[in-house]
């Protein structure tokens, strides 16, 4: 009679066990890139093919958003759906303002510094905000996607643990009739014939663009982070007294002080951020600043701009070791360490990494502004890294607007 080694039988067992355990795997293997549409190629397909992209949207399909008129009647009149396989879940019914969203033909709007961006045979289309009554219903658009499941662990659509420091990029217009809160400005520190102030009641506010929370937040103002990237009524100028509605500023952390920079003028624990000024240009609109580090940049209507942020959130709640930044056209303006990026707010506790994501033309119900025009997004990235403007195309043939009440420094 043979007998079998013991070292032998013990490779048999362990031969047996880890047979079973692969039986036990998914038979689908992760793939560490933007999750594909299926016949739905994307314009940026080689750049959403990379393993540090978790998250694509072109907008060059109308059909995957969609809205309905049974929401939820304590927040609005909508169910929106944003149809990506990159969002673990697209569905919203807390959604005011999408009544003013459209996805347009591209051809409708100035050609962008990379030329017509289309999927395949499929038509450059972009995202739009419309606030312009003669154009369709008019409000903020809001859009609610949802790139990662709720939990320090939760991972993003393509199966990939979370990350606390990820890059947003996206494309940026507004028409030339679009107001900035507080239009029409009168001189470089009053808004809207003098009756109105920065904040306060009547006051003049915000104008939100691309925003981001928490996956398991209760609502985005009591979140542990309510941030993003928006224009501020209230950037203000201690050395112009000057302040503009049409400068791009960075909110970060969570509602407490309502945070941003640069120039906001009540932040008393987290800064002001002076350091950012002078303004560039005193100009009223459309002041053709240039792409300075670490200085205050206003924007011109009627302009494509790429936007590409880096996000880093603190290392817990309230610490000071968070990271913004901000790149236009690939030039970096804004840079910032040691700042409170998760707060103690409602959702993600250990600050492990954003969730959802919210295209908006949101305004404050209490700014008095008589609102117009379209602000439009196309060619949306999310990455592990830093990904850069577009390529390709055109260059921009937009002259620009003729600038008024220059400075020589």
């Amino acid at each position: 009679m043979v007998t079998t080694p013991r070292w032998a039988m013990r490779l048999i067992i362990l031969q047996i066990a880890l047979s079973l355990l692969v039986g036990m795997l998914p038979t689908s293997v992760v793939s560490a890139a933007a999750p594909p549409r299926a016949n739905q190629p994307y314009a940026e397909a080689e750049l959403c093919a990379r393993p540090e992209v978790i998250f694509c949207e072109d907008f060059n399909y109308p059909q995957n958003f969609t809205k309905t008129s049974q929401g939820n009647p304590d927040y609005g009149p909508w169910l929106t759906n944003w149809i990506n396989p990159g969002l673990v879940n697209g569905v919203f019914g807390f959604v005011w303002g999408t009544e003013g969203r459209q996805i347009n033909p591209a051809s409708q709007y100035p050609v962008k510094p990379s030329g017509a961006m289309p999927s395949g045979n499929q038509p450059d289309h972009v995202w739009v905000a419309n606030w312009d009554p003669d154009k369709g219903p008019a409000s903020n658009g809001s859009t609610f996607g949802q790139i990662r499941h709720p939990g320090p662990n939760g991972t993003y659509a393509n199966g990939t643990p979370p990350t606390k420091d990820l890059y947003i990029r996206f494309q940026y217009y507004v028409t030339a009739d679009y107001t900035w809160p507080g239009d029409p400005k009168t001189d470089k520190y009053t808004y809207i014939n003098g009756t109105a102030t920065c904040g306060g009641i009547p006051g003049v506010y915000d104008n939100k663009i691309l925003y981001f929370y928490p996956a398991d937040m209760i609502s985005p103002t009591d979140a542990s982070y309510d941030a993003g990237l928006h224009t501020q009524g209230c950037v203000y100028s201690a050395v112009d007294n000057a302040q503009f509605a049409d400068a791009i500023a960075i909110r970060y952390g969570d509602a407490g002080e309502y945070k941003f920079y640069p120039g906001c003028i009540n932040c008393v624990i987290n800064g002001t951020y002076q350091n950012y000024f002078p303004f560039q240009s005193l100009a009223l609109q459309n002041p053709n600043d240039q792409k300075l580090f670490r200085r205050v940049f206003r924007l011109n209507k009627n302009k494509w701009y790429t936007f590409e942020l880096r996000y880093k959130l603190s290392s817990g709640p309230n610490v000071p070791d968070g990271i913004t930044e901000l790149w236009v056209d690939g030039v970096k303006i804004y840079s910032e360490t040691g700042q409170r990026t998760c707060g103690s707010g409602s959702g993600d506790t250990t600050c492990s990494g954003i969730g959802i994501i919210n295209l908006v033309a949101y305004h404050n119900a209490a700014d008095p502004t008589k609102w117009d025009g379209q602000q439009v997004i196309d060619n949306l990235v999310i990455s592990r890294s830093y990904i850069g403007p577009p390529s390709g195309g055109s260059p921009d043939t937009i002259p620009p607007a003729a600038p008024t009440n220059l400075r020589i420094q």
